[in-house]
């Protein structure tokens, strides 16, 4: 009977470690399934937020070369507009560029980080400065002093855009090829 006892008892502890056992495997495998999906769930959303910031500034660096492509294609401004449609024309040209550009923008100030927003803040207000200037410089009377002061502010915010276009690209290149989604490109300073 001893013998019998001791066979249930050994059956009984062995089938306990079993279930015992199970559990705390299944436990283990839970919290490194769970592990894996928050994980892969973070690596996943980082990877769509570079690919939207990537995006989102390769519009605004695109917005700015048609920007100043778009105003170069425009009739000289060393020549008089023939008529009012053309000076009309020219105005309404200018304002749809530096709307592509403030759009653009905006894109990309959702997307940060405030390294690259403080860039694309101060790259906007060059690209309306420019416009504002060279709609100037279209509006003057050629010949006259205000047109030539006139071409040389447009002459000097066509510079200062095209700076921090510059700069714009070169925090861009640092935060998407740089450290990437974990580097603090803020201390990268933001031109006057």
């Amino acid at each position: 009977m001893d013998e019998g006892k001791a066979a249930l008892y050994a059956a009984i502890s062995g089938f306990a470690a079993v279930i015992i056992g199970a559990a705390v495997g299944g436990w283990a495998s839970w919290r490194a399934a769970r592990h894996q999906v928050v994980g892969g769930a973070k690596n996943e959303h980082m990877h769509w937020v570079r690919q939207e910031r990537r995006r989102a500034y390769g519009r605004v660096i695109q917005a700015v070369q048609e920007l100043s492509h778009g105003e170069r294609a425009l009739p000289n401004p060393d020549v008089p507009p023939n008529d009012y449609t053309q000076s009309q024309d020219i105005g309404n040209t200018l304002l749809e560029l530096q709307k592509a550009v403030i759009v653009a923008c905006e894109e990309a100030y959702i997307f940060g980080p405030e390294g690259v927003t403080k860039h694309v803040e101060a790259l906007r207000k060059s690209c309306c400065g420019f416009v504002a200037s060279s709609l100037k410089l279209h509006q003057q009377e050629v010949g006259t002093e205000e047109h030539s002061q006139a071409r040389v502010e447009r002459d000097g915010a066509l510079n200062k855009m095209m700076g921090r276009h510059g700069a714009f690209i070169a925090v861009c290149n640092f935060e998407l090829i740089g450290e990437g989604l974990n580097s603090d490109s803020s201390y990268i300073p933001a031109p006057d």
